[in-house]
């Protein structure tokens, strides 16, 4: 789904994805995950029982449905992690249904299971993070999709789930409060997936002149192919149109540059 639950220049553009390659950059990892969760875990204990079973900004979602997702996407990921660990594969979800049934029945949990579940999933992930040796960082997995990925990229996929359904949990956690280096990521990471399936879109944040390229395929750039939609916002705004969570503060145009009168729905990237 649109809302979730992963280059023609020389260089990366700004806000590209640093590349990873040392254990200062995974120790980093870390601790956006380990703050991201604590965000998380914060957010869930000013929510009531009652609050659980409203819904959540995810469409057909309530805020249970939320938690339970984000704690079963630990467990998830942790399976990854033990797959490299032990070269053995280990899948992200059986199916999709399997995953769907999953969080169906972690939605019916009493909000203390619910509580429970989501810290012990999230210290699992972190344990198998820790004890993974170095040189299995780069050990190739797959995602839920059947992407192939480093494991090390596990880690930023699970800071980018936890402040993303922290925003749909709708506790008072927006956009713009996920830090903007993250932001700048999330908005790179959407626009090369859109540009792998023939959708370029260049975007400006207004509020710090940042510029955002699609660079994964070679097929994109001045002279070889202009993009197909020109967005600009604050960069909080582009990043809630991006991941198809809002139309708003966003103005747009065409390839030559013509504006449009609205900007259109983001194009599913997950």
């Amino acid at each position: 789904m649109n809302v979730s639950d992963a280059t023609a220049q020389s260089t990366p553009p700004t806000g590209g994805r640093q590349a990873p390659g040392t254990p200062g950059a995974t120790a980093e990892g870390l601790r956006e995950v380990l703050h991201a969760q604590a965000r998380f875990d914060e957010a869930l204990s000013h929510l009531d029982a009652g609050e659980l079973r409203d819904a959540s900004l995810l469409p057909g979602w309530t805020r249970a449905h939320v938690i339970a997702h984000v704690a079963y996407n630990a467990r998830a990921l942790a399976r990854l992690v033990d797959w490299a660990a032990t070269g053995s594969r280990n899948p992200m979800y059986e199916s999709r249904a399997a995953r769907d049934a999953e969080i169906e029945a972690g939605a019916q949990l009493t909000a203390a299971q619910l509580a429970r579940l989501s810290a012990a999933e999230a210290r699992s992930f972190e344990a198998a993070w820790s004890a993974l040796p170095e040189d299995r960082w780069d050990y190739q997995v797959r995602d839920g999709r059947g992407s192939p990925l480093a494991v090390r990229d596990t880690l930023e996929l699970r800071t980018r789930e936890l402040w993303m359904h922290l925003i749909d949990l709708d506790a008072g956690v927006t956009p713009s409060d996920v830090p903007a280096v993250l932001q700048r990521r999330i908005l790179q990471e959407v626009l090369d997936t859109w540009a792998r399936h023939d959708h370029f879109v260049s975007a400006v944040a207004t509020d710090d002149r940042s510029a955002f390229h699609p660079w994964a395929s070679a097929e994109c750039g001045p002279g070889v192919r202009d993009t197909d939609l020109r967005v600009s916002g604050t960069l909080s705004d582009l990043l809630a149109w991006a991941t198809g969570r809002s139309l708003s503060g966003v103005a747009a145009a065409d390839f030559q540059g013509r504006p449009l009168d609205t900007a259109p729905p983001a194009k599913p990237w997950i």
